[in-house]
């Protein structure tokens, strides 16, 4: 009974344990298997997040996500490829925004130098303020003279009232009865030169008449600031600057509160492109009229010129502050955002510019900060709305909205969709056929969607209409190489450096076409060039090292190709052709090191059999 019933406790146990057992294998594997699927789903998120990282054009987030992928597993095929897609498109982006950057440039030259016409309709009309002394010597004269100078004095008062108020006509008969009495008077003759040009300062015989009243008075008295300040306005207006400065300078001597000729002034330095001397003036005008709004308007360009840029947004800010509608201040400071890369503030003020003046040129700008932000669909839609607000009405606004269909067409080539952006283009050439960045843009779809002829035809619709586009050149060579088209490539990346010798694409391309041709000594010249304009290029270190590799001299080929990998050390092709440079020459344990870094950034190299044979002969030289 005793031996039964322990019997039964031990196969009881043997049970239980069995049982336990079972279930803590059971758990294993059940939590084994969660973390694989949570760290299978983590590997999909990222993937997708890098996906949407490339869609947006933030390459470099997306390369950040790569390489954690490839920490974790440097055979992950699907990582490799995609940075290679990133990568590539990287490139793509780098070139653009170069030709950007250089178009933002030219831009910023026109902008400003256009900036001054802006606000000319808010000039403030000047005003007389009689000298107190007016008549100091009334002695020894008889009362009749007295009674003729008060009668003159009068008239002078009762026309500076009408001047003031704009009324020239009423103004200049009281000046001209005023010199009824007395021809020689100096006020009168200051005051009639004012007017005469204040009430046509287009009217040539205004002009001469007022230039000639204006120096009258001065011969009689050099003291009356009116005479020198209205023939400072007419020397400025003829562009006798010289002499207007002058008169300016004369007028704020006899009237250091004379705003409106520091201001003046101040425009004059300005055309003269002396910006220190202009920021001066436009400061002394504010110091005396503080809301001058104006003089903020000009202080902001001019220190814009000087490159001072935190002080020409305190200016233009200014402006506002005394004027919430003056517009071109919102356009001003967008504008500035825009040109130093801050487009999120670019688009606030750009918006604030369109509640007062709806200009499609303002949504063209609010279209370019969406797209450098990325933010695609809100790019498209502000071009569209820029074309949608274009009048069409002449061939700058025709040229305006072509240029934002190319904005559009260019923001599908980015995200890969080619088809899409060749109807852009299409719409673009329906309104003018002749506009040479849209055949641009399309050579570059229609290359990529492998049309190389129908590439190759935009590409010289696009020269031929702008012959200074040397990104066509440079495309146009490139695609001719692809194709094995040597000479022409030759030909045309010979014509692309007539335009534009800084280019290094274009000798870079050069030295593509000779190489093909295997005229070596000729690539490895342009080759060097290439590198002497950009010293940072990995791909034209590579293509030297390969060049001299080629050519037999595999000693000199080491030192470029060690180059190329130190720019990026995941230029696989580098390692492959340096490996096999040391192999060559028989520095076994050189090309041993190289072979083998090479498998192990990139196990999947495609020319891995060629490296693993290599090895086995570098094994056997050194058993």
């Amino acid at each position: 009974m005793y031996n039964d019933n322990k019997k039964i406790i031990i196969i009881s146990g043997i049970i239980l344990l069995f049982i336990i057992i079972v279930f803590v294998i059971l758990f294993f594997i059940l939590f084994s298997n969660k973390g694989n699927i949570s760290e299978n789903q983590k590997r999909t998120n990222i993937i997708k997040l890098i996906n949407r990282y490339y869609e947006q054009g933030e390459y470099d987030r997306a390369m950040k996500l790569i390489e954690d992928l490839l920490i974790e597993n440097a055979d992950d095929n699907e990582a490799l490829s995609l940075q290679e897609k990133v990568l590539n498109a990287k490139k793509d982006k780098e070139a653009r925004d170069k030709e950007e950057a250089l178009k933002k440039e030219s831009e910023t030259k026109k902008i400003l130098e256009s900036m001054t016409n802006i606000i000319e309709n808010k000039d403030e009309k000047p005003t007389i303020i009689r000298r107190t002394e007016t008549d100091n010597d009334n002695k020894n004269i008889s009362d009749a003279e007295k009674e003729k100078r008060q009668k003159i004095n009068q008239l002078i008062d009762e026309g500076i009232e009408e001047y003031n108020k704009q009324n020239y006509a009423k103004a200049k008969d009281k000046f001209l009865k005023a010199l009824e009495m007395d021809d020689n008077n100096a006020e009168a003759n200051a005051y009639l030169g004012a007017t005469l040009f204040e009430e046509d300062p287009n009217n040539e015989k205004n002009i001469e008449e007022a230039v000639k009243k204006s120096k009258k008075a001065l011969k009689v008295d050099n003291n009356i600031e009116t005479a020198h300040y209205t023939l400072a306005q007419i020397y400025d207006k003829q562009g006798l600057n010289d002499l207007a400065i002058e008169e300016y300078k004369e007028t704020v001597k006899l009237n250091p509160n004379k705003y409106e000729a520091f201001y003046n002034l101040g425009k004059i330095y300005y055309k003269k492109k002396e910006y220190k001397l202009a920021e001066e003036q436009f400061l002394n005008a504010t110091r005396i009229k503080s809301d001058f709004v104006n003089a903020y308007f000009y202080l902001g360009i001019t220190r814009q010129r000087m490159d001072k840029i935190n002080d020409a947004i305190t200016s233009y800010k200014k402006c506002i502050s005394i004027d919430p509608k003056f517009t071109a201040a919102y356009a001003n400071l967008g504008e500035i955002y825009r040109l130093n890369n801050d487009y999120s503030n670019a688009i606030i003020y750009f918006q604030e510019a369109i509640k007062l003046d709806e200009k499609y040129k303002y949504y063209n700008k609010i279209g370019e900060c969406y797209k450098n932000l990325n933010q695609n669909s809100k790019a498209i839609e502000n071009y569209q709305l820029s074309v949608d607000k274009n009048p069409l009405s002449n061939d700058n606004e025709k040229n305006d909205a072509c240029d934002s269909y190319k904005n559009i067409a260019d923001i599908y080539t980015r995200i890969d969709k080619f088809s899409e952006a060749l109807l852009w283009v299409k719409k673009g050439l329906d309104i003018n056929p002749n506009y040479a960045s849209l055949y641009f843009i399309s050579g570059y779809a229609k290359s990529r969607l492998m049309d190389s002829n129908g590439a190759i035809e935009d590409y010289k619709k696009c020269i031929s209409l702008d012959p200074k586009y040397v990104q066509a050149y440079i495309n146009l060579g490139s695609l001719y190489n692809d194709i094995g088209q040597y000479e022409d490539a030759i030909s045309v990346s010979q014509k692309g450096i007539v335009i534009d010798s800084a280019q290094y694409k274009l000798f870079n391309n050069l030295g593509d076409s000779y190489q093909k041709l295997k005229r070596y000594n000729e690539a490895i010249e342009y080759y060097k060039k290439a590198i002497a304009i950009n010293p940072k290029i990995p791909d034209l270190f590579y293509n030297l090292g390969l060049c001299y590799k080629m050519s037999g001299d595999k000693e000199a080929s080491i030192d470029f190709l060690k180059k190329s990998i130190e720019l990026n050390d995941k230029y696989y092709d580098s390692y492959y052709e340096l490996g096999e440079s040391y192999f060559l020459l028989g520095k076994y344990k050189e090309a041993e090191i190289i072979f083998k870094s090479l498998l192990t950034k990139k196990s999947d190299y495609p020319k891995r059999d060629d490296i693993e044979k290599m090895l086995a002969v570098i094994s056997g030289a050194q058993n």
